[in-house]
């Protein structure tokens, strides 16, 4: 196990295999909106886990490995927010006392959120905003809105269970 690097080895190995990241990025299908910040996350999760780089392995390898992981974490991570906004999108119905119900399940899980998680779902789900819009919008970091927003999902999901 290496020793964590300082600040400027660091940075000098991060020069080193930028844009090899990006191409790898690339490479797998990464969309070119998210390439910057997935390889942002990527050399934050190494500076953080340097020690357990054995060295055994090109940097960029190991680098590539932990690129790959992030990206799929987040296309996990997007699966199941796309699967909890679903569930807000009105079916058809044959009958109107159907689409009464629809709306009024909707409104009723409404009620059990905040004002602050009810902007989020306003913001984020009906009118698409960025998180980092988001957080410039309210001073509030992105870290700090994804989770609130992960945990109201998580919310949605235990009500609509029960």
């Amino acid at each position: 196990m290496k020793t964590p690097p300082n600040k400027a080895e660091f940075k000098k190995l991060v020069e080193e295999t930028a844009n090899q990241l990006l191409g790898f990025l690339c490479y797998l299908g990464v969309p070119e909106s998210m390439r910057e910040d997935i390889a942002q996350e990527t050399y934050l999760r190494a500076y953080l886990y340097f020690d357990k780089f054995s060295g055994e392995r090109p940097f960029l390898s190991w680098i590539g490995t932990i690129g790959r992981n992030v990206f799929n974490d987040r296309r996990k991570k997007f699966a199941q927010e796309k699967e909890t906004i679903e569930t807000f999108e009105p079916v058809p119905h044959s009958n109107p006392e159907e689409e009464v119900l629809t709306k009024r399940s909707v409104e009723e899980i409404l009620e059990f959120l905040t004002e602050e998680e009810k902007f989020l779902v306003e913001m984020r789900i009906i009118k698409d905003f960025s998180f980092s819009e988001l957080s410039e919008m309210t001073g509030q970091t992105e870290v700090n809105l994804r989770v609130r927003y992960h945990r109201m999902l998580q919310k949605i999901r235990n009500i609509r269970r029960s």
